[in-house]
């Protein structure tokens, strides 16, 4: 039986050794925040626009999302417009509202509440 040695630059792998781990802890701590679970929910949410029960998910129970409000978010892009601030128990969320062709339609502000360790939409205006 014939063995395949493969060389490793040992530098390189100290290297990919050390700064791994600690990328992926500051990753996963990250999502675990506040900030990171805003993000997280603003990432998805042109994804979330797809299907209404989808959308839904996004949003408190008590903002009952139409057909017609899928159709207004699906035709926008909506970017975070600034840091996120909290207050009074909400996240106050700076959004830039784009169309398609990527002009800048205006700013707004959307509000997200605590849903147990998530965070939910309970204002998002176009």
């Amino acid at each position: 039986m014939r063995r395949v040695h493969a060389s490793v630059n040992p530098t390189l792998f100290v290297l990919l050794v050390a700064l791994l781990p600690g990328c992926s802890d500051n990753k996963a701590n990250w999502s675990n925040t506040d900030d990171g679970k805003i993000g997280m929910l603003m990432a998805g949410f042109e994804d979330a626009t797809g299907r209404v029960e989808t959308l839904q998910s996004a949003f408190t129970a008590d903002a009952k999302i139409t057909e017609a409000d899928r159709i207004k978010y699906a035709e926008n892009r909506v970017v975070m417009g600034g840091p996120v601030r909290f207050e009074n128990g909400q996240a106050i969320i700076p959004v830039k509202i784009k169309n398609r062709e990527g002009k800048e339609l205006g700013q707004k502000e959307w509000i997200a509440v605590k849903d147990g360790e998530s965070w939910k939409l309970k204002s998002a205006p176009l």
